[in-house]
C-alpha cells in the first residue's frame, strides 16, 4: 500500500477527489434530476472501479492488524438517510429495476437488490478514507485504503459492477425510448 501513497501521489489525490465528488453526489441527491443523477453516477463508477482494481493487495497479516482496530465511521443512520434520499430520487421502478438481473444469490436464486442500497454501500466505503484523511494522512489513511481495497476484492467490486449494469441498462433503455419518440414525431410530420 505504501506504493500507492508514495510513488503515485497524483493518482491518489485524483482518486480521493473522485471519492469526494461521488460522496457529494449521494449526499445531495435530492438536488438533482433523476436523469442528471444517473448520468453523473454512471460517469463516476467506472473510474472508481478502475482505480480500485489496480490497487496493490496488502498482506493478510497487515490487514488482520488493521481490521482489529478498524471501526466504520459512517453510521447506519447516515446510510439509511441517504439511501432513502436516493430511493426517492430514483423512483421505485429504477430502484428495484427488476428488468435486469442484479442482486445477491441466495439458495440458488437471485434476490433483487435495490440500486439505492448499492450506491449508498459504495458511498459508505468511499467516504471512510475521506473522513480518516481529515484526522490523519499517515498510517491510518494507508490502513483505511488497504481495507477499501480488500472491500473491493470481497464485495464492493460486485456492487460497483451491479450498479453500473443497472445504470447502463437504464441509460440505454431511456435513450432508445427518446429515439423512438423522436422517430414517431418525425414520422408523423
Amino acid at each position: 500500500m505504501e506504493q500507492t501513497t508514495e510513488s503515485n501521489p497524483q493518482e491518489l489525490v485524483a482518486f480521493l477527489t473522485l471519492c469526494k465528488d461521488y460522496c457529494a453526489l449521494i449526499e445531495h441527491a435530492s438536488e438533482y434530476s433523476r436523469t442528471d443523477f444517473v448520468q453523473r453516477t454512471y460517469g463516476y463508477l467506472p473510474e472508481i472501479f478502475s482505480y480500485l482494481s489496480q490497487m496493490p493487495a496488502t498482506s493478510t497479516e497487515e490487514l488482520e492488524d488493521w481490521f482489529a482496530s478498524y471501526t466504520q465511521v459512517i453510521s447506519d443512520e447516515t446510510v439509511s438517510y441517504y439511501e432513502e434520499q436516493v430511493r426517492a430520487l430514483l423512483g421505485e421502478e429504477l430502484d428495484l429495476f427488476l428488468h435486469y438481473p442484479v442482486g445477491v444469490a441466495q439458495d440458488g436464486e437471485l434476490q433483487p437488490e435495490r440500486l439505492s442500497r448499492l450506491l449508498v454501500l459504495i458511498y459508505r466505503e468511499l467516504g471512510t478514507p475521506l473522513l480518516v484523511l481529515r484526522e490523519d494522512a499517515g498510517e491510518l489513511l494507508v490502513a483505511t485504503l488497504a481495507i477499501l481495497q480488500y472491500a473491493f476484492d470481497t464485495y464492493m467490486g460486485d456492487a460497483l459492477l451491479s450498479a453500473l449494469r443497472v445504470l447502463h441498462y437504464h441509460k440505454q433503455a431511456e435513450g432508445l425510448e427518446e429515439d423512438s419518440d423522436r422517430w414517431a414525431i418525425e414520422g408523423i410530420q
